[in-house]
């Protein structure tokens, strides 16, 4: 049905890890979350589809969404938005691991981000 985990991608010595919390000094506090209670929050929808991403992003402001999609772009680290979580058909399961970027939180104001395919 879906991939398996595949481990961490090495990148000239850097792990995504790394780099992942590279970006969580870059965005205010509580911003990007690695706790085990978020990921798991963040793998599924309301289907049986599942996949635990490797970061929470939980952004404040469209300035954060922008620093975030801007560095996962820069370093190749796959990002899956996500409303509230409620579909059936698997969109906002991170597959490929990477970044769950929740826009739950920003109410009206994550209309104004462009999202690019």
């Amino acid at each position: 049905m879906f991939p398996p985990r595949v481990p961490a991608r090495r990148m000239t010595g850097v792990t995504r890890r790394s780099l992942l919390g590279r970006l969580a000094r870059q965005l205010p506090p509580g911003e990007l979350v690695f706790t085990p209670e978020t990921l798991a929050a963040h793998a599924g929808d309301k289907w049986f589809a599942s996949h635990l991403p490797e970061a929470v992003a939980l952004p404040g402001s469209v300035e954060s969404v922008s620093r975030i999609l801007a560095f996962a772009s820069r370093h190749r680290i796959p990002v899956t938005p996500r409303g509230a979580g409620h579909g059936y058909v698997g969109g906002c399961v991170p597959v490929q691991g990477g970044i769950a970027l929740s826009v739950a939180g920003m109410g009206r104001s994550w209309r104004s981000v462009r999202w690019i395919s």
